[in-house]
């Protein structure tokens, strides 16, 4: 085959993972907003959707991007961030096994468009912007600060809840919602990693959000 994809385990950001269709001839980076840790495997998934589905083992756990996302995602719920040293894909069963330093073998079911939880980090001094989906087959929990302008358009949706914390901030000329309900495949914003699963103010109480709507 002359589809090649190849990872980097070094610390230069934003060149972590390369593809080629040529057989070498030619090279595109796919790194996107991968963080700058070593990216130590890759698989790639021949029967996932949304085409060129990939599998990357990193310092940190896994990630999974195809050309539906166009980006990657943190896919190790409830792996925590532990060094990824191989991958295996078993069709027979449509699940995924992680192969990690020191913390032995992982078995998951693979990618299906909706991570367990979801944790965006606010970025200091600069504000998000543009048009994006969160969705979750659990929670979602937020301190990000959104641009409050005209063009800013932010999408929230948690099978469980959606958790707010103290310090984030979305409205006045842009739009925002936070809502329950099933989760579709959509997560389209650059990571921020590592992803956190737990909040010391997520709420208790299922099938509730925060908020509905806000403008």
């Amino acid at each position: 085959a002359l589809n090649v994809y190849v990872t980097l385990s070094g610390f230069s950001d934003g060149l972590k993972v390369y593809s080629t269709i040529d057989g070498g001839t030619n090279w595109d980076n796919i790194s996107g907003s991968l963080p700058n840790i070593p990216m130590n495997c890759i698989v790639y998934d021949e029967n996932g959707s949304g085409g060129d589905a990939l599998y990357i083992g990193s310092d940190i756990g896994v990630f999974y991007r195809n050309n539906t996302i166009g980006d990657w995602v943190y896919f190790s719920t409830p792996l925590q961030a532990v060094n990824i040293n191989d991958l295996y894909i078993n069709d027979s069963d449509n699940t995924i096994v992680a192969g990690t330093y020191g913390r032995g073998l992982w078995r998951s079911d693979k990618y299906t468009g909706c991570v367990s939880s979801i944790t965006l980090l606010n970025i200091p001094g600069a504000p998000a912007g543009g048009v994006k989906y969160f969705s979750s087959s659990g929670t979602i929990t937020s301190n990000v600060i959104y641009k409050t302008e005209l063009g800013t358009e932010i999408h929230y949706k948690a099978s469980n809840y959606v958790d707010l914390q103290n310090d984030f901030l979305a409205g006045s000329l842009a739009f925002f919602e936070a809502k329950t309900g099933n989760c579709p495949d959509i997560v389209n914003d650059p990571l921020v990693s590592p992803f956190i699963s737990v909040s010391i103010f997520a709420m208790t109480e299922p099938k509730k959000a925060v908020c509905d709507e806000v403008k």
